[in-house]
């Protein structure tokens, strides 16, 4: 059948009205001339080597073939022939004799099976040698297939023998005076001859009958009824009055796509200019918060662009179902109208039967994600009501919710993908699998640090050491933790620097967190003072206390509290420590902390130095506090040692 071309509603490029007529012709000239000899080269046999090793192969294998159906037919007719003897021997048995007929009948039976097995034997053959070996084409006057040669005549091989009776068929076309009644079937030497006038036009040998499903004479008077039809029909189809429906025909199709044509590029005029006056106005910028994706002025252009690209696509289906149309209309080009049928058919016809044979398999695949794509949506649901406490399972913390989600999902999905895989179009190809295989490879080599890092955030999210907003310090870094995700780490410093922190190295070091006890007992802060040993510990004491007491960043309670952490050879190490809540804003804490320590040690006349002092005791008091030395004490005097010499 020949397809049917419906326009499609697409546009063409504005032309003026004094050129439009010679553009179109010249496009279209163009491409039905490049299209023609496309068509050409494909009809054309493929003269190479390898179409005729193709050829040899083929010439080869209908001679082994034709042997071995000649065996097959020898075989079977053996067989019938003893089933007649057989027959003939019962109808010989006299009814009264019943043993000796029970007899007969069995070993008939018997022969009838064989006979049959040998006639099913070389149907099999035949259907398989029908799609694995091909005959050569006896052709009519219209290049249309009559019948099939496979077997030799004599030395003649089966090609030669068809390219011999059409041209046979071709002269008798030709002949004026042909009368369809004057081409008869006659009996020779076993071989069925068809004959006109005394001319052979073809013969039908055994070998010929052992391909068909029909005797010699049933065949040859059906090759007989088809080379009279085809001539009779070509007869008609090249009078005159059908050469004039043909013309008027191909005049219909080229004025109707003149027609077509003349519409579209109307209507395409008519789209762009609405197009280039309202598009402005109607077209806005494509944007996402703020950043312009696709401008209103570069989606009107491709908007254009996509119309003559819909044009020119428009334009090649018209012209293939144009030709297709012309071709099929002339008797010497429909054999070009089928080829181009077949080229658009059968890819969308292979693509129809693969889509269909896979449907079982597409419905399994479908039917499993379905149930996998719910099953997760339920995971995420119940441990989305573990996050939010909603739900509380004994040992189970809320922060574990969500990646433990994640890490449920990432084996269910996996799961459904192994599962998937079997059914899921070319799985068992060499080319599924290499790329498999290259993926997997490439996945084992340049993933090792992420796994390690994904490994390792999994290790830290149940160890529970913080959470997304304590302060901790890992390693030598002090910070707020802003990110905590399965790869890295993310800590916002009190200078507001980020330092990002791989997993893997927050594992390997000790992490403190500052928040845990936090908000609970309260934080301890804690700085040193290095006092001499001239100034009373317990005056000391008493000033650490107040500068504590005065920072209203530190808790009154618990109180505050002072450690002499070290006596050392010129001053004594006094530690003040206090509680608060303000884990977040320790360097403040800390500044305000030293801030009131400086104010309570001057209001106390406290210098705060560390004194270093050298072995000179002579003239110098002793650093002992006053109230422990007694009433009468006195420093000691310079001691002056004379040399009476000098």
């Amino acid at each position: 059948m020949l397809a049917k071309v419906k326009p499609q509603k697409t546009h063409v490029v504005p032309i003026s009205k004094s050129r439009k007529l010679p553009r179109i012709l010249s496009e279209w000239g163009l491409l039905i001339f490049l299209l023609l000899l496309a068509v050409n080269g494909y009809a054309q046999p493929h003269n190479d080597s390898l179409y005729y090793a193709k050829q040899k192969t083929n010439l080869d294998s209908l001679a082994h073939y034709t042997t071995e159906l000649r065996r097959l037919a020898a075989t079977a007719q053996q067989a019938q022939d003893k089933v007649r003897a057989l027959r003939a021997q019962l109808q010989l048995v006299p009814k009264d004799n019943q043993t000796a007929r029970q007899a007969k009948e069995i070993a008939l039976k018997k022969e009838e099976e064989l006979a049959n097995a040998w006639a099913m034997q070389r149907k099999n053959l035949l259907d398989f040698l029908r799609n694995h070996v091909f005959g050569y084409p006896v052709l009519g006057p219209q290049q249309d297939t009559l019948y099939l040669l496979y077997a030799k005549s004599g030395t003649s091989l089966p090609s030669e023998r068809a390219l011999l009776v059409t041209e046979k068929i071709k002269k008798l076309y030709q002949y004026q005076k042909f009368q369809p009644e004057s081409l008869k079937v006659e009996m020779t030497d076993d071989v069925n001859e068809i004959v006109y006038d005394d001319f052979v036009i073809a013969r039908i040998t055994g070998d010929d009958t052992l391909w068909a499903t029909s005797t010699g004479t049933e065949l040859a008077l059906e090759v007989r009824n088809r080379m009279a039809n085809a001539i009779e029909v070509a007869r008609s189809e090249h009078s005159r009055e059908v050469w004039l429906w043909r013309i008027g025909k191909l005049v219909g199709i080229l004025v109707a796509l003149l027609m077509v044509l003349k519409l579209v590029n109307l209507g395409y005029r008519r789209l762009m200019a609405v197009l280039h006056q309202k598009g402005p106005k109607v077209l806005r910028d494509i944007s996402y918060k703020g950043y312009v994706a696709l401008s209103g002025n570069k989606l009107l252009g491709a908007l254009a662009a996509v119309l003559r690209v819909v044009r020119w696509v428009f334009f090649l289906l018209l012209l293939y179902g144009a030709l297709t149309l012309i071709f099929s209309v002339l008797p010497d080009t429909r054999g070009w109208a089928d080829i181009l049928v077949h080229l658009v058919a059968d890819p969308l016809r292979s693509m129809a039967l693969a889509i269909w044979h896979y449907m079982p398999k597409m419905v399994v695949a479908a039917l499993i994600a379905f149930i996998m794509y719910h099953v997760i949506r339920f995971t995420r649901l119940v441990f989305a009501e573990i996050g939010k406490e909603r739900l509380k399972i004994p040992g189970f913390y809320a922060e574990w919710a969500m990646p433990t989600y994640s890490l449920v999902k990432v084996i269910l999905v996996a799961f459904t993908f192994v599962v998937i895989f079997p059914y899921l179009p070319g799985s068992g190809s060499e080319v599924f699998k290499g790329v498999s295989v290259f993926f997997g490879l490439l996945l084992s080599l340049g993933a090792s640090s992420a796994v390690a890092n994904v490994i390792a955030g999994l290790v830290i999210t149940y160890m529970r050491p913080f959470k997304a907003g304590d302060v901790i310090k890992a390693g030598d870094v002090l910070g707020r933790v802003v990110e905590k995700s399965l790869l890295v780490t993310r800590l916002k410093t009190f200078k507001n620097e980020m330092v990002t922190i791989p997993n893997s190295t927050m594992l390997l070091g000790n992490m403190t967190n500052y928040s845990t006890n936090a908000a609970a007992g309260g934080l301890i802060v804690h700085t040193t003072v290095t006092i001499g040993y001239d100034v009373p510990w317990r005056a000391m004491h008493e000033a650490l206390l107040v500068a504590a007491a005065r920072c209203d960043l530190l808790l009154p309670t618990p109180a505050p509290f002072v450690l002499q952490t070290s006596l050392d050879d010129f001053y004594v190490s006094y530690q003040v420590n206090a509680h608060t809540q303000q884990a977040g804003r320790m360097p403040e804490v800390y500044s305000q902390l030293h801030q009131h320590i400086q104010d309570a040690c001057n209001e106390r006349g406290i210098e705060i130095m560390s004194p270093h002092y050298r072995a000179a005791r002579d003239g110098n008091a002793s650093t002992i506090p006053a109230e422990y030395l007694g009433k009468d004490y006195q420093a000691p005097s310079f001691g002056v040692r004379l040399n009476k010499d000098n």
